[in-house]
């Protein structure tokens, strides 16, 4: 990881770094007001492919942390693969969107997800109707985006002013007004807006749902202009990249250059420096002493509050207050993960199975809900935590009633991930699931199932699309064909996950019963730099140190494990602690990090606080292949 030049002291605000990217001059509009109107052809670096894309990504993270990124423009939605772009850097960064809305927002609704997301909708009289764009806003509020309009106020369109602002406002819908910047009949604005012009702007912001920004913003553009020498964060805490990436301290013009952040990567300001721009043209300028006037608008957290809080008028909505204390995209992994161990009873009946059995100690029999009262209780889920990534297992999941309809119903609220024995048809599957929603882990059973039958499902499954990986349990009798199996597997492109056995056999306890001549077939099958197979092994085997009683732990705040009769435990650990149960609605998340409990720790994936760069890499949702 690469080292951080500055410690992101939790005293200096704002306490993230904010970034306002212009990905793209190019727009399929050309207003007349438009700031970059001249430049409008010249476009954008070059397409980034997908590697380049997680290579910056990352690349910020690891050096500043969770940014909130901003993309604008020109039109962000023309450049090209926009949205996988923004599915990359929504692993590690809250986003921001700058967009005329002029694209199929049932497109945008079913492949983007509202979370940790935000759309700033700008509103174009020359290009749109007033009522056909606030049909759009609509659609994307009310499927879970936080959407704001923005208007710039053209001197020729003020005398619409007022029924614009009505219009969208009325709907619970902030309406953000920006105030005209450039040359109309030879008279520079805003120094040439009429005081009667002046007297409409403030007045519409003094009485504006967003009333404090709009105002702010009317302000410093109309009546104080900022002059002489003054200590600013621009630089530090915010940047503002072009369309060739170039890196520059604030979006004044003028402003110096910090570098490239495709031959640079990202290189902020270690400290606040002097800033001898005048007039400053930017009323959210980070002036050292002025933090009463500019900090609140520059905090991702409050901005959701406050569009929550336009949407949420239901007093019977689940409460927001988990997901406003905590901006748990800013912790890794950066959504919360769940296994669910929806119920343990399968259709197979594996010699080596340790899954829990009525026969045997630690069943526990599920409580079978119908689909719609389970998805009422992801959907609370959702409004808490956002978008979170579950791991259905058992049991066979599939065989619990009505898992289908479940699945493909959940799959449109949260991300999926399978252990499964791949028993059912896939095809309802594949017609009703997006790649993007699940990945699968098939296991697969010798005992049950035909290898080249097993194997052909799975490529059908990956030539659609999904992420699909195989688990094999190395059960000594079944140790001798895992090289043959292995080959197959990973000729068709797919991952062989190796999962030690867990149990007795011939008198031996397992995974430490292993003989020598056991190990060396293990040892050789993940030889090759197979880093998940390493650890998983190396862990069970006590190769690596397990014992991690005592130390911090995110595991019950970002991750938990639930039990098929709805009981929630912080993890799989056999002393873990209980969060409550799903299905009665006392289940909630630890809102920080808690010593662990456990002697022996069972996973190698445990989110050890100071460990992440061992771990964190390996909490992964689906992407779209």
């Amino acid at each position: 990881m690469v080292e951080m030049p500055r410690e992101l002291k939790s005293e200096i605000s704002p306490q993230r770094v904010f970034l306002n990217w212009e990905i793209t001059h190019q727009c399929n509009y050309d207003c007349l007001y438009c700031s970059i109107h001249e430049s409008l052809a010249a476009g954008c670096r070059l397409r980034l492919t997908a590697e380049d894309t997680e290579e910056l990504s990352s690349g910020i993270y690891e050096r500043y942390g969770s940014c909130h990124i901003r993309f604008s423009g020109g039109e962000p939605f023309v450049y090209p693969d926009f949205i996988q772009l923004l599915g990359v850097f929504s692993k590690h960064h809250t986003l921001e969107v700058s967009t005329n809305l002029s694209m199929d927002v049932k497109n945008l609704k079913e492949r983007l997800r509202p979370d940790g997301l935000l759309l700033s909708s700008s509103f174009h009289p020359q290009f749109v109707d007033i009522h056909e764009f606030l049909k759009k806003v609509l659609f994307l509020k009310d499927n879970g985006f936080n959407i704001s309009v923005t208007f710039v106020a053209y001197p020729p369109f003020l005398a619409q002013l007022r029924y614009y602002k009505e219009t969208i406002e009325k709907e619970g819908i902030q309406f953000i007004i920006q105030v005209f910047n450039g040359k109309l009949k030879d008279l520079n604005y805003p120094e040439s807006y009429t005081d009667e012009e002046k007297s409409l702007l403030k007045e519409q912001a003094d009485i504006s749902l967003h009333k404090d920004a709009n105002k702010q913003i009317c302000e410093s553009k109309i009546d104080i202009r900022r002059s002489g020498p003054r200590i600013c964060r621009m630089g530090q805490r915010y940047a503002k990249i072009d369309n060739k990436g170039d890196v520059f301290r604030c979006c004044a013009s003028g402003s110096p250059k910090l570098g490239n952040i495709f031959s640079d990567g990202l290189q902020l300001l270690n400290e606040p420096e002097v800033c001898e721009i005048s007039p400053c043209p930017y009323w959210k300028a980070m002036i050292i002493g002025e933090e009463q006037a500019w900090l609140k608008n520059w905090e991702y957290q409050k901005h959701q509050k406050e569009v929550s809080s336009i949407e949420v008028n239901d007093s019977s909505a689940p409460s927001l207050n988990i997901r406003e204390a905590i901006p748990r995209e800013s912790i890794p992994p950066h959504r919360v993960f769940f296994t669910w161990d929806i119920h343990y009873r399968c259709n197979y009946k594996c010699t080596y199975c340790n899954a829990p059995k009525p026969d045997r100690g630690g069943f526990i029999e599920a409580r079978y809900l119908p689909v719609d009262k389970w998805l009422a209780i992801w959907r609370g889920i959702y409004e808490r935590y956002g978008t979170c990534q579950i791991q259905l297992s058992g049991g066979e999941p599939f065989t619990y009633p009505g898992a289908m309809d479940l699945v493909i119903q959940l799959s449109k609220i949260h991300t999926l991930e399978f252990s499964t024995n791949f028993y059912w048809d896939i095809e309802p599957f594949i017609q009703n699931v997006s790649p993007d929603r699940a990945r699968i882990g098939v296991s697969f059973h010798p005992e049950f199932a035909d290898s080249a039958l097993f194997l052909a499902k799975a490529l059908r499954l990956r030539r659609n699309g999904f992420e699909v990986w195989v688990n094999y349990v190395a059960y000594p009798p079944l140790l001798e064909d895992m090289p043959a199996y292995k080959l197959e597997v990973e000729k068709a492109g797919m991952h062989f996950s190796i999962l030690p056995f867990s149990g007795q056999f011939e008198g031996r306890s397992f995974p430490r019963g292993y003989t020598e001549r056991e190990l060396m077939v293990i040892n050789d099958d993940y030889k090759g730099g197979d880093i998940v197979n390493k650890k998983t092994i190396d862990w069970n085997m006590g190769e690596q140190k397990n014992n991690t009683k005592g130390k911090l732990c995110r595991m019950g705040q970002m991750y938990g494990k639930i039990r098929p009769n709805g009981l929630v435990h912080r993890c799989c650990g056999s002393r873990a602690s209980e969060l409550g149960n799903i299905i009665d609605g006392t289940f909630k998340l630890l809102e920080e990090p808690l010593t662990c409990e456990s002697e022996q720790c069972p996973c190698w994936r445990c989110m050890l606080v100071s460990d992440e760069e061992q771990w964190s890499a390996h909490w992964v949702i689906p992407h779209k292949r």
